[in-house]
């Protein structure tokens, strides 16, 4: 092989090893469940809940012991929470005040829609539905 064929892709190699991953989106602050969806039906059991993640990585929320220290990691769009057992979600859409976070807990299908605002009576998840997850028949609260 010709050297300067070995030097190109030498460089190309450390081009694309060297490639700094870009954050999806900035998760630090409080969220505020706006809209959560518990095996595909809209549930209103958690509607006083949140999620917040601070920058030393650390987490807290209302749905767990506050007792119990949490940390999180943030990698290629999934935040792992390192609860007992294992809870992982994955962000599907991400601006500077919405963000929707799939991913199943426990025995349930998840899906969290989060405001930095407590409640934002027009934002509702099956309006938006990103998933394009067809509505059950029976769309009541549960």
């Amino acid at each position: 092989m010709q050297p300067r064929k070995i030097i190109f892709l030498a460089f190309c190699l450390l081009l694309f090893a060297c490639k700094e991953e870009k954050p999806v989106c900035d998760v630090t602050g409080k969220w505020f469940f706006n809209t959560v969806i518990r095996n595909d039906r809209v549930t209103n059991t958690l509607q006083d809940g949140f999620f917040e993640f601070k920058p030393d990585q650390s987490f807290s929320s209302n749905l767990f012991d506050e007792s119990q220290k949490l940390n999180y990691t943030l990698n290629n769009g999934i935040i792992k929470i390192n609860t007992e057992e294992e809870f992982s979600l994955e962000i599907k859409l991400c601006s500077p005040d919405t963000l929707l976070l799939v991913g199943p807990m426990s025995l349930f299908d998840m899906q969290f829609l989060l405001t930095k605002v407590k409640k934002v009576d027009s934002l509702d998840l099956r309006s938006i539905n990103p998933l394009g997850v067809p509505e059950p028949e029976d769309d009541q609260l549960y």
